[in-house]
């Protein structure tokens, strides 16, 4: 029963969480005033280095058969999509990875799907083995003096002017898809990094509230969760009120 019940509220609350970020985001960055407030820059220029926005390797560099069942992970669409919580399905040796090391993937990076859903993103964080990314993956590696990488990743998902952007770079008739380059020159406001930050504060906690909401085996602590979630979102509106 409990697992029943798990199962439910997690049903319920996940796409919930999703939509308090996007709320949150388009109050701080979308709300009248504020649209074309900022500096704009290409993502190139939210870079230090011009290999920090990178392609995974293609066929000539990575065979099926170099495909092994355990071993250095490579990081694909079905990763990015689960937000990085889905365990690596392939992996490469660690000689093979060593050749690849131009296209690993670490703490504080952005992997962004570069095929189908165009534009989904997910953070790399400490808790993520490091691997390499799959050729159908652009890995993002911001100077964080500049810009915020949840605020980044909130923008690939929640801005308007960034989502015209992805739709009229994509090509493919059957799955879209985007070329780095494409997406080298897509422009992104800047706003203060105090408020990306603050953004990016936000996107953490409620995150950290998704925990047990992503794994029904912890039972009744979903409820806590839940609760938890909800005083994040009591905590805005005291705030817009004040």
């Amino acid at each position: 029963f409990i697992g029943i019940m798990a199962a439910f509220e997690c049903t319920c609350y996940l796409p919930f969480t999703d939509k308090l970020i996007k709320a949150r985001f388009c109050e701080l960055f979308e709300s009248d005033g504020r649209l074309d407030a900022w500096e704009s820059r290409t993502l190139l220029k939210c870079c230090k280095d011009k290999d920090d926005i990178k392609c995974g390797p293609f066929g000539s560099q990575l065979h099926a058969e170099d495909y092994i069942k355990e071993g250095i992970p490579v990081y694909g669409i079905p990763e990015v999509n689960s937000a990085f919580t889905a365990e690596p399905r392939i992996f490469v040796s660690p000689e093979k990875a060593g050749l690849l090391q131009a296209y690993n993937i670490k703490e504080g990076d952005i992997a962004v799907s570069r095929k189908g859903n165009v534009g989904q993103a997910a953070l790399f964080s400490d808790k993520n083995t490091p691997g390499i990314i799959h050729s159908d993956v652009l890995r993002v590696r911001v100077n964080h003096d500049l810009i915020d990488a949840n605020y980044l990743i909130g923008a690939l998902h929640n801005s308007q002017k960034v989502l015209h952007q992805i739709i009229m770079v994509s090509t493919g008739a059957i799955m879209p898809g985007i070329n780095v380059t494409k997406l080298k020159n897509i422009t992104i406001d800047i706003p203060p990094i105090k408020l990306q930050r603050e953004y990016g504060e936000f996107v953490k906690q409620v995150d950290k509230s998704k925990l047990p909401l992503q794994n029904p085996a912890y039972g009744y602590s979903i409820f806590l969760a839940i609760n938890r979630i909800y005083a994040v979102r009591q905590d805005i509106k005291a705030s817009a009120a004040g």
